[in-house]
């Protein structure tokens, strides 16, 4: 169905993000009142709440520094880095080193992921047991780019599999690949190991391939709570199943404290070698 003759960009937009984002803060605020709630300004979590409450006459500067309000001063920005067990890379290049090693991350597209989660994400790795640091240049990177487009981004929609409960490893250190995979499958799994393997033309090996196959089933949104530092709070998934797309890969090399980009689909890595 063709757009509407009065259709108006800015007007569509407004109305989409004040659902979204007007719910996001009155659950934030709801200790202040529920959907009934009289705006006021006295109390400080009132004040808070109606000062980040999207309005259908907020012009664009409004609602952009409302959300910078909400998110970036309140929240201090934790929205947009979740906490990550790591530390920095520099330190742990001090420590370590090793082979050059390449990174294919996937996410699940918005449109699926449930209410109040994060779209189910995956990553496979593997290392270049044939380069060092001293031997990898750019025109290497550049071929290997073009190599993961080849496998994983030969169509604008990028390549999509399904990850799911059973724990799949492919085990072939000699030519870099510790694999371990989350798939729906034995099969799913199979397929996107060849595919990865087929970056660097590697033959596959089914003597290579381990499956684990768990009795519990995957759980995608559960209900059940638990509790958890004086509170009750939904159990964690665990294993969910959900398709996931192809979005980027990245090279690390040691030495350098900042991944090389080689592909990207999504716009994130404004300097990587490829676009796709």
């Amino acid at each position: 169905m063709a757009l509407p003759n009065n259709f108006s960009s800015w007007e569509h937009l407004q109305t989409v993000l004040m659902q979204v984002q007007n719910r996001i803060v009155r659950d934030e605020f709801n200790d202040v009142g529920d959907d009934s709630w009289e705006p006021e300004i006295i109390t400080p979590r009132g004040s808070l709440r109606v000062a980040c409450t999207l309005k259908d006459d907020d012009s664009a500067v409004e609602s952009l520094i409302k959300l910078w309000l909400f998110y970036g001063v309140l929240r201090k920005a934790r929205d947009f880095h979740p906490p990550i067990y790591g530390i920095p890379c520099t330190d742990f290049q001090e420590e370590m080193a090793f082979y050059p090693q390449v990174k294919l991350y996937f996410s699940q597209d918005w449109e699926g992921v449930p209410e109040g989660k994060t779209p189910v994400q995956a990553r496979a790795r593997f290392r270049l047991k044939g380069e060092t640091s001293a031997s990898m240049n750019e025109a290497k990177a550049k071929a290997l780019a073009q190599q993961i487009k080849a496998e994983f981004a030969s169509t604008a929609q990028g390549y999509v599999w399904t990850k799911g409960k059973h724990k799949i490893s492919y085990q072939d250190p000699s030519n870099g690949y510790l694999l371990s995979i989350n798939a729906a499958s034995d099969e799913e799994a199979e397929q996107l190991i060849k595919k990865i393997l087929s970056i660097q033309n590697h033959p596959f090996d089914i003597e290579k391939m381990i499956l684990h196959t768990p009795k519990k089933n995957s759980v995608n949104n559960p209900t059940e709570t638990r509790l958890v530092y004086g509170q009750q709070r939904k159990k964690l998934r665990w294993r969910p199943t959900a398709n996931v797309r192809f979005r980027w890969s990245t090279l690390q090399i040691h030495g350098l404290p900042r991944d090389v980009a080689l592909i990207d689909r999504t716009g994130y890595f404004p300097d990587a070698l490829l676009k796709a």
